[in-house]
């Protein structure tokens, strides 16, 4: 194996990692602030520049006087770089850039079963069309100048060897795919105003793209010539960096969010429309996704509330007894009469019981922790519902590093489950440059030879009892959640009809 240095980029981190044989030998993790422009509250970018020159302190650090073999970039899905056309960068948003959100609205209206059945994503809010639409609405001079949409982690390679090219699993994340046929879908991106021109080479994960050039060389402090290789978005790298590679196999990812995904050797389509479709970094293979929502991002503001770092929630929950607070609105809400008993076994309903039973800091956080497993759950069993799931499921990504959350996720599960740690995500995108240097046959077989280095976790017995009612209460919990959510929507749309607005 090889000295691999990966890029991963986040939304407002760039973390770089020299990986040795699956081993992070040395890291560096720099800050790259988002920007929110004035004239679009919802939005958020980066400064082009700025980001790259994060990205280069962030490599200088990690790989100090390392000889590296072979440079390789993953980034957060969704994120999107629009170049001109002489290669320079017009605009670089996260994936947290809705700034085209009425313009999606409109997308949705007119091509929406397209973009689902097509691209296999909905809505189409923080898709690249959307956020195309917004600047020839808003900034139509930056429009005019697009000749190019990538991918941030594509458009990294770009700058470090000069040759652009878009990768099938970040090219699933910008609705212009056609996911079935892993090839631009050039009629849906017309109906989105976007040319065919627009749309770089696709190059499959593990190719090898390039050479890194004197520029960015200097820039980086990268020997000139180093091979650069093509990576894959970062859910899809972590699922490599765990070996879920094989149809039926099943990753989840806890992280920033809370990705569930199986891998299928054919494309499947999800009859409810809740899942995501998309392509593997492993060429053959495809992905169905649920995703639990926030994680990690929910994390770090519940712990702001309970008065401890983010990390340490887990270890605050871990002192507190299974299901010692079922999941629950805490706080006040309309006491339903008819609604008997008003506290439910395993319930909070109403303010009282609170607070005569005075949960403490741990019950609350550990209630936390284990509506994260629920999520889980709940999102494994819309992926069954779609897909044969046949083997282990795996759980990977930085709260997976947790004291107590594999054995919550296992005991909820009711079922064994393989463990790994932060670094899956640095590790998968390794092995996608291990096939680059011809060290593996291909990304499937490199992820292969990462699967010993997880764990097995078993389900705890005297909590999958108490676990299997409390899944139980959490659905209804959410359900009614949801169906209020729901008749608000009702509400809202009844008034937008009443005042003529659509």
């Amino acid at each position: 194996m090889s000295r691999v240095l990966v890029v991963d980029c986040g939304s407002s981190t760039v973390n770089a990692a020299v990986v040795h044989d699956g081993d992070v030998m040395s890291a560096a993790r720099r800050t790259c602030p988002q920007i929110v422009p004035p004239e679009a509250p919802m939005g958020r970018e980066w400064d082009p520049e700025q980001l790259w020159a994060v990205v280069c302190e962030a490599i200088r650090a990690a790989a100090g006087d390392t000889d590296v073999d072979a440079v390789v970039c993953t980034t957060q899905r969704l994120a999107t770089v629009f170049l001109d056309a002489g290669g320079d960068a017009l605009y670089a948003g996260p994936n947290t850039d809705a700034r085209g959100f009425a313009e999606a609205l409109e997308l949705e209206a007119r091509v929406g079963e397209r973009l689902y059945d097509t691209g296999g994503h909905q809505p189409p809010i923080v898709l690249a069309p959307a956020r195309l639409a917004w600047f020839r609405a808003h900034r139509p001079d930056v429009a005019a100048a697009v000749d190019k949409i990538v991918p941030v982690s594509d458009w990294l390679a770009f700058r470090l060897c000069g040759e652009l090219a878009c990768e099938p699993s970040n090219a699933s994340d910008t609705g212009l795919l056609d996911v079935s046929a892993r090839s631009w879908a050039i009629d849906l991106a017309a109906e989105c105003g976007v040319a065919a021109t627009a749309l770089p080479p696709l190059r499959e994960a593990g190719d090898a793209l390039g050479l890194v050039t004197s520029t960015a060389a200097a820039d980086t402090d990268l020997a000139v010539g180093t091979p650069v290789v093509v990576g894959a978005g970062d859910t899809m790298a972590a699922l490599v960096g765990m070996a879920i590679v094989a149809d039926g196999e099943v990753g989840i990812v806890a992280g920033s969010t809370l990705p569930v995904a199986a891998v299928t050797s054919a494309v499947v389509t999800d009859p409810h429309r809740r899942l995501w479709r998309g392509c593997h970094a492993v060429a053959d293979r495809w992905l169905l996704e649920a995703n639990g929502s926030e994680c990690g991002l929910a994390q770090a503001w519940f712990a702001t509330l309970l008065d401890v770092a983010p990390e340490e929630v887990h270890t605050l929950a871990a002192a507190a007894p299974a299901g010692g607070v079922a999941p629950a609105v805490l706080g006040p809400g309309p006491l339903d009469f008819s609604d008997l008993p008003l506290l439910r076994a395993g319930e909070l309903r109403i303010n009282l019981p609170l607070a005569q039973l005075g949960p403490t800091r741990a019950m609350v956080a550990r209630a936390f922790v284990e509506s994260i497993a629920y999520a889980a759950r709940h999102c494994l069993a819309w992926v069954g519902e779609a897909t044969q799931i046949d083997a282990a499921v795996a759980l990977g990504g930085g709260m997976a590093e947790s004291p107590l959350l594999p054995d919550v996720v296992a005991s909820v599960l009711g079922r064994e489950l393989r463990c790994h740690d932060g670094h899956v995500t640095v590790r998968g995108a390794a092995a996608c440059a291990e096939v680059g240097l011809g060290n593996q046959p291909d990304v499937g077989a490199a992820g292969r030879t990462l699967a010993g280095r997880g764990r097995t976790v078993s389900p705890v017995d005297e909590w999958v009892e108490t676990y299997a009612a409390g899944y139980q209460t959490w659905v209804q919990t959410w359900d009614r959640l949801h169906e209020g959510v729901a008749r608000f929507s009702s509400l809202l749309d009844v008034a937008d009809t009443a005042e003529g607005r659509t």
